[in-house]
């Protein structure tokens, strides 16, 4: 709805850095708490060394992250469109 094609949806840390490294988008959205033992910020970290994605984490737990691109659920379209807008400014995009 924001213009962007979802290219893939993970369940858990390690899938979603394996989709990503395989498939080099420019924008993840991850949460915090994923299935299996690697949470959304180690997954992020990896993906942004391997393909150097734009990241924003969409999560209930905001208050866990200290990173710049966090929005907390629920969201508003607008909350999510303004953190991405920022995200991949930021990234150079």
């Amino acid at each position: 709805m924001l213009g962007h094609a979802v290219v893939a949806v993970a369940d858990s840390g390690k899938q979603a850095v394996e989709q990503a490294s395989e498939l080099r988008p420019d924008l993840v959205l991850l949460d915090y708490q994923l299935k299996g033992s690697m949470n959304g910020v180690e997954a992020g970290r990896l993906i942004q060394k391997a393909v150097a994605a734009a990241v924003v984490f969409v999560t209930a737990n905001a208050h866990l992250l200290t990173d710049q691109y966090v929005v907390k659920k629920p969201f508003s379209r607008a909350t999510l469109s303004h953190a991405i807008a920022s995200a991949l400014a930021a990234r150079g995009e």
